[in-house]
């Protein structure tokens, strides 16, 4: 998008520079030179401290950590434990959600085969020892975490597979294994889709990175051996604390898996555990333009035996008999026919029990209809069927909708797909779904309001600061108290307010309540130091504590994640900045409280008061607000509903698909249950055709 783009927003701001000096030398010569000199002490003087601001809050971005704790065995303990505990609840969440375990998990099986071997570094390589043999490493589902930690392993593991066999649902209980009879001194297992990861990322700091934002006890910064301070995320990753279970090589851009291999190789070094998963033919052409991960050996997910296909679908639908007839005559038939081949994966199986599911369905047609005389065309008809089915069936609490309403749904999800392939991604994330246009239009618009917000929020920082000094004169009783919080809110607001609009990108947030040294040093003793020289200390001591502890409420700037109280989910997320952004929405109309009670008081003039108002009561709580994740999300939702392109509702919506199965949740952000579903969805044209033959 053009607002991302660093280039884009210099010459924005050259053309603002630019018009700026116009204007301001027109003002100065219509006042004439008698008034020019005042006029440019005051504008100049307001602009060098607005640039000593500005650099002063950059420098503090970067240093706002806070202090550093100090590392021991039992922090990091407790700190693993959490870490644990959280895995599980999300991932136990999910598996149920995903229907795995309904009515009973599909025997994904694995082995050494050809293609594996064709790709893998030779035994000997892979056990460390000179002419060393095989490693028996054929299992089934239930027995995936045994095979792992067979005690020839190397506790490291490469899982192939076509599209939907069944490797995310494969590594997702193997996390939940290894996580159920993790020992004390064991590293922690942690699913991690890789979708997001840039390859040009060391992958340690790619994967602390990720734990520290998911994870709020993960992001407390320690000081480790040799005095560096790094997040306690990233010293567990630095002591081989996390096994990484990285889903979806094939889901990085293809000229990417060649560097995301050697990345990995480069991480893991001779010892460290992981486990990748990816598509057959994307992990051989990175090794050819690579080589080999070492000590990695590499299986290759096999095909659903007919068999197994017949009893789930049989197993787990409504009065199978006499339905499924012609359909299990099919695949007892034994012949490579294009339904054999069709079900021969996890996903297909599970399309076909779902569009299937109730006894008033026919599935039969996967035989005899035109479209099933080709694998792409059952393939296709299942995908474009999921969501009909899934939402005109009850689930859970939630009743069937109409076909209408089905429709409705199809629609939308097919807009959010179209948005991820624009974005090249996977993660859908409601905090950046105001890139779906309208959305781009209303962000200028927010923009232009938080712009004016800003320049307002200057304003009365300068005039608070000297009405610090002002109002004990005038108002001999309480003027030390009501200029002090003025100046202090001031300073807070306009502060926040930079760091809410500069800092990029924009995530969700959660209320920090106490500040850094490094913000009492820079926001808040500033305003005490300027009350002292004027003479005003019991005023310079208000404004000092209420811009301390002002500031990080304003700005909200921790990242929102999970804890060892709640596991992640995109309705947390929002939960914390929606609470975020409302702290700091009243801490703004505090400010516009004093700030009206010391400044609008002196106008005489009825309309100059009205306009004051509007502006210092609603431009900037406004801004405050849009300039969240949350804010910047209302305000998308909305130009989408008006467009008829989403619900209102929308979170209620995305909790809805993923309750259906056609969405499942990653930590923060929910994905299609399959990337040939959203693949499937975005090549929909207006009229719900698809606009090529195979999914």
């Amino acid at each position: 998008m053009w607002w991302k783009r660093p280039r884009v927003w210099f010459f924005v701001l050259l053309i603002i520079a630019v018009s700026a000096a116009g204007a301001l030398s027109w003002f100065l010569t219509e006042e004439g030179r008698q008034h020019a000199d005042q006029w440019s002490s005051i504008i100049f003087g307001g602009t060098a401290a607005a640039a000593v601001l500005v650099t002063a809050l950059r420098w503090l971005w970067i240093q706002d950590t806070g202090p550093a704790g100090t590392v021991t065995p039992e922090r990091l303990a407790a700190a693993r434990a959490v870490l644990a505990r959280a895995q599980i609840e999300q991932w136990t969440a999910e598996e149920v959600a995903r229907q795995i375990q309904d009515p009973w998990p599909l025997r994904v099986r694995w082995q050494v085969s050809r293609r594996a071997r064709l790709v893998m570094a030779s035994w000997a390589a892979v056990r460390g020892v000179p002419d060393a043999g095989e490693i028996p490493l054929e299992g089934t589902y239930d027995r995936v975490a045994d095979v792992f930690d067979h005690p020839d392993s190397p506790r490291r593991l490469v899982v192939l597979g076509e599209p939907g066999a069944g490797k995310s649902m494969l590594v997702l209980h193997l996390t939940l294994q290894l996580l159920h009879r993790r020992g004390e001194h064991d590293p922690v297992p942690v699913l991690l889709p890789v979708a997001g990861w840039d390859p040009a990322q060391p992958l340690d700091e790619w994967i602390a990175a990720r734990l520290a934002t998911d994870h709020r006890l993960l992001s407390t910064v320690v000081e480790a051996s040799g005095g560096t301070r790094r997040t306690l995320a990233r010293e567990l990753v630095a002591r081989g604390m996390i096994l990484p279970i990285l889903d979806g090589l094939d889901e990085i851009g293809p000229s990417h898996h060649s560097r995301a291999l050697t990345a990995i190789s480069s991480a893991a070094g001779s010892g460290a555990r992981f486990v990748l998963t990816s598509r057959t033919r994307a992990y051989e052409r990175a090794v050819h333009d690579s080589t080999p991960l070492a000590r990695t050996p590499v299986v290759e997910l096999q095909p659903m035996t007919p068999d197994d296909a017949a009893r789930y679908l049989t197993d787990g639908t409504d009065q199978p008999i006499p339905r499924w007839n012609p359909v299990l005559a099919r695949l007892a038939a034994g012949d490579d026919s294009p339904l054999a081949q069709t079900l021969s994966t996890p996903l297909m199986i599970w399309l076909a029990r779902v569009v299937y599911q109730h006894r008033d369905s026919d599935p039969g047609e996967l035989v005899s209809a035109g479209w099933a005389t080709s694998r792409a065309g059952i393939e296709t008809h299942l995908l474009r069927q999921l969501v009909p089915a899934a939402y005109t069936a009850a689930v859970g609490g939630r009743p069937g909708r109409t076909p209408a309403e089905a429709d409705r749904a199809r629609r939308r999800l097919t807009t959010l797909a179209r948005h991820l392939r624009r974005e090249h991604t996977y993660d859908l994330a409601w905090w950046q779904l105001n890139e779906i246009p309208p959305g781009p239009a209303v962000q200028a618009g927010t923009i232009l309001v938080t712009g004016v917000a800003t320049l307002l929020a200057l304003t009365l920082c300068i005039f608070g600061v000297f009405g610090m000094v002002d109002l004990p004169a005038l108002y001999p009783q309480l003027g030390w108290l009501w200029g002090g919080l003025n100046a202090g809110l001031a300073v807070a607001v306009t502060t926040g307010l930079i760091r809410r609009v500069f800092e990029s990108p924009r995530h969700p947030r959660r209320v920090r309540v106490t500040a850094s040294r490094a913000t009492w040093l820079l926001i808040a003793c500033p305003v005490g130091v300027v009350a002292v020289l004027a003479g005003e200390p019991v005023a310079g001591i208000v404004g000092t504590l209420a811009a301390g502890l002002c500031a990080p409420l304003v700005s909200g700037s921790i990242h929102a994640g999970g804890d060892d109280q709640r596991g992640l989910s995109p309705a947390a997320l929002l939960a914390d900045d929606r609470t975020s952004a409302f702290v700091a929405l009243a801490t703004s109309v505090l400010l516009a409280t004093t700030a009206w009670s010391t400044l609008g008081e002196s106008s005489g003039e009825p309309l100059i008061d009205v306009l004051f108002f509007g502006v210092l009561w609603l431009l900037l709580p406004a801004a405050v607000v849009l300039s969240s994740a949350w804010g910047q999300f209302c305000a998308a939702r909305a130009a989408l509903f008006l467009c008829g392109r989403a619900p209102l509702r929308l979170m209620g919506f995305l909790g809805e698909a993923h309750d259906r199965g056609v969405l499942r949740q990653a930590g923060g952000v929910y994905q299609f249950r399959h990337n040939l579903l959203q693949d499937h969805l975005a090549a929909r044209s207006a009229t719900g055709s698809a606009d090529r033959a195979t999914p």
